[in-house]
């Protein structure tokens, strides 16, 4: 199996590159990071605030090397989710 971190524009450019392709899809999206501040709710509880990453995030696990994904690949240091 070859497993694919992929990074997108926006969600429609994934949807044009994804619609051909056979494999396992599994769509992350947007991507939230905290951002090192940290708000206040109406009650005065603490919470960090987020902030979206640049991009649109899929995972795609293949039974063959998919060239066209090429362009799109990312090697994240700590991946969000992996394959099991």
């Amino acid at each position: 199996m070859i497993d694919y971190c992929l990074k997108f524009k926006d969600q429609a450019e994934a949807d044009k590159v994804l619609a051909d392709i056979n494999a396992s899809i599994d769509v992350i999206g947007t991507i939230h990071k905290p951002t090192g501040k940290m708000l206040k709710d109406e009650d005065g509880n603490e919470y960090p605030a987020f902030a979206a990453i640049d991009g649109y995030h899929v995972n795609v696990r293949a039974g063959e090397e998919i060239p066209a994904l090429d362009t799109y690949k990312i090697e994240p240091k700590t991946p969000l989710r992996v394959w099991a």
